[in-house]
């Protein structure tokens, strides 16, 4: 599942004006594969940043491991969630992804 929205930036044009502001979710269970299934319905960056929401039953060194360098040079900051939001509304069980252009 993914979707997009167009960033609209900040004062004096913002990073990213014009440029879609990309989100990806799957219910994708092993860190790599669900982590290949972000990289693809994210598309190709670069990204100034890319912030993940991972369910809290997901093993976080896995999913670590599995994040690193996966975005390129964009830093990547992860959370734990009892709870997601994805393209239709409140989700659980499921790695959630936000890039910013």
């Amino acid at each position: 599942m993914s979707f997009d929205a167009t960033s609209r930036g900040g004062v004096g044009g913002g990073v990213g004006l014009g440029r879609p502001v990309r989100r990806a979710c799957t219910d994708l269970k092993p860190a790599r594969e669900a982590v290949a299934a972000l990289q693809a319905e994210l598309g190709p960056g670069p990204f100034s940043a890319v912030f993940v929401f991972a369910s809290d039953d997901r093993d976080r060194s896995e999913l670590g491991a599995a994040l690193a360098g996966a975005f390129g040079d964009a830093p990547v900051v992860g959370a734990a969630s009892p709870g997601e939001i994805g393209p239709d509304g409140l989700v659980a069980g499921t790695l959630t992804a936000l890039a910013l252009p």
